[in-house]
Parts: C-alpha cells; structure tokens; sequence
C-alpha cells in the first residue's frame, strides 16, 4: 500500500511537471477566432483580456498579431508588454513609452523629438505636457487621427495594465483612469482605435471596471488554462 501511494505521488508529479511545460499556445482555436471577428468589427469597444498568471494571454496576443495583422500598410499595432518594467510614477510612464528620435547632428533641442510608437512630441511640447500646458491624449488622438485618415487601422496593446496603477499627474489625477478614458473616447466615441488591454490581476480588473463604470463600452474576455485533457492528449 505504501509503495502504491509512492508510485501514484510520483506519477501525479509528473503530470504536474506536464501540465506546467506544455507551451501555453496548444488549441487556441476559440480565442483566435474571437480576436479575428473582433477585430474585423470598427473599433467600438475597449477589449480586456483578463486571466490567471501563465494561462497564455501574451502568447495569445503575439500570435494573434503576427497572423491577422503583420501588413503595416494596413496595421499599425503597438504592444507594450508592462510585466517586466518597473514604473513608480508619471516621469517612469513617459520614458517608458517614449524613445528619442531625431538628427544627433543638430544642436537646437527643440528640434529633437520624443516618439511613442504611434506619438511624436516635441521636448517643448513634452515640458508643457509635464507642466499641466498641454493635454497628451490631444497629441495622441490627432496622431490616431493621422494614421486612419491614411487608412492605416491603429491598435494599442497594453499588457499587465495593473503595472500603471497608483500613479498620478497634475495632482491628483490617475493616470489609468485617464487612459481609460481617452480609450472609451478612441474606440466608443470617435471610433478611430481599436484597444487591448490585459491584465493577470482579477482585483484590479474588477476594480477598474465598476469604478470607471465602463459596462457599456467594453468587452471582457477571459484567458484561462488549459484544460487538462487537452494538454495530456494533445
């Protein structure tokens, strides 16, 4: 009886050890194809993917993108993977987002520029932005605004939103709060972006949604593990 339970703890190991090494990618058939029509719809809706550590919704995203989305004269997809990226405050989130680009041979700042991807901004216009002067989500929609009149289809991804909670600007403004926002304007609103966002963290998720009482305007979906006799048979 004892060398059984043994040799039946050892197997149950195993199928652990299995479980947890099999790529997290295997039979996404369902997801993929809600991403696919979701996609083919104009942008209406703020899309939250939500789901355990681990169960597959990066993956999920790459693989959706690099399939249905690679043609950047159609496209233009920017992915901000947040789960290894510490930011503490409003000055980490612009550095985050932003690169410098520009001629190093020229000598006037101000002709030097900050790009987010999609976003230009002047180091000018970047001062003011800091200083309360000049409202950020006006350069981003006029950008957004730039790439549909060019019929390019832009879709922001943010991965583990939870890593912007806490931080505030121009007092005491939440910086995810006022992302929402902008994204409810983008995708319900003016329709000019389609918007995802992930997150591992089921508190934040639930929080964010009743808070910013955003029923109406989004699309929840869940990213869960595998089942089991998936894995094992597949």
């Amino acid at each position: 009886m004892i060398l059984y339970d043994s040799v039946k703890t050892v197997k149950m190991e195993l199928l652990c050890m299995e479980y947890k090494n099999v790529s997290p990618f295997i039979d996404r058939d369902e997801e993929m194809s809600f991403l696919e029509n979701w996609i083919k719809v104009g942008p209406k809706q703020i899309l939250f993917l939500y789901g355990p550590k681990s169960s597959g919704k990066t993956t999920l995203l790459y693989k959706f993108i690099d399939k249905y989305m690679s043609d950047e004269t159609k496209y233009n997809v920017k992915f901000f993977n947040l789960r290894e990226i510490l930011i503490s405050n409003y000055d980490d989130f612009i550095q985050t987002f932003f690169q410098v680009v520009g001629n190093e041979e020229k000598t006037d700042k101000f002709s030097r520029e900050y790009n987010l991807k999609i976003f230009k901004l002047s180091i000018e216009n970047e001062k003011k932005i800091k200083s309360g002067q000049l409202n950020l989500f006006t350069v981003m929609k006029n950008r957004l605004q730039e790439l549909n009149d060019n019929n390019v289809q832009p879709m922001i991804i943010i991965d583990e939103l939870q890593a912007l909670d806490f931080i505030y600007f121009n007092g005491q403004r939440e910086l995810v709060k006022e992302l929402i926002n902008f994204f409810v304007a983008m995708t319900k609103e003016s329709h000019l972006c389609h918007i995802i966002l992930s997150s591992s963290d089921g508190y934040f998720i639930e929080k964010l949604y009743n808070d910013s009482k955003l029923r109406k305007t989004t699309k929840l979906y869940e990213v869960d593990y595998l089942p089991k006799k998936i894995l094992f048979t597949g």
